[in-house]
């Protein structure tokens, strides 16, 4: 998925050509995986699915950006999934845009600031 932006940015034919030392087959089971998707797809949100799926999500507040950070409610590369949590940023949203101070949900604030307190200035970021 990287790649996607990097090959193929003007009209003249352009390739890829990805080169695996033998080494590296017999030892990364995942590189190989990540090579088969590449083979099998040029869809980039494809490739970037089964990225997320083996090394994992990152942290939705923070910087990490893969692995497994405490969040396992849902798993990213199910639609569903995603579906539910937009709609749950929906309703945070809503609820912000009433109440941004959380006057209302003093149990609430007071969980995310436990929780979240130290890395919530990163959530301007992106």
């Amino acid at each position: 998925h990287q790649l996607r932006g990097r090959v193929g940015r003007s009209d003249r034919p352009s390739r890829c050509y990805l080169v695996v030392p033998d080494h590296l087959k017999r030892k990364d089971a995942d590189a190989i995986k990540r090579l088969k998707v590449l083979l099998k797809t040029t869809d980039g949100f494809k490739v970037a699915e089964m990225d997320m799926k083996l090394r994992g999500p990152g942290e939705l507040l923070g910087i990490s950006q893969s692995g497994y950070f405490g969040f396992n409610v849902a798993n990213l590369a199910r639609s569903y999934d995603r579906e539910i949590l937009h709609r749950a940023r929906e309703d945070a949203l809503e609820l912000l845009e009433e109440d941004p101070q959380l006057a209302s949900y003093p149990d609430l604030k007071e969980m995310l600031m436990y929780r979240y307190g130290n890395r919530l200035d990163l959530s301007s970021v992106a």
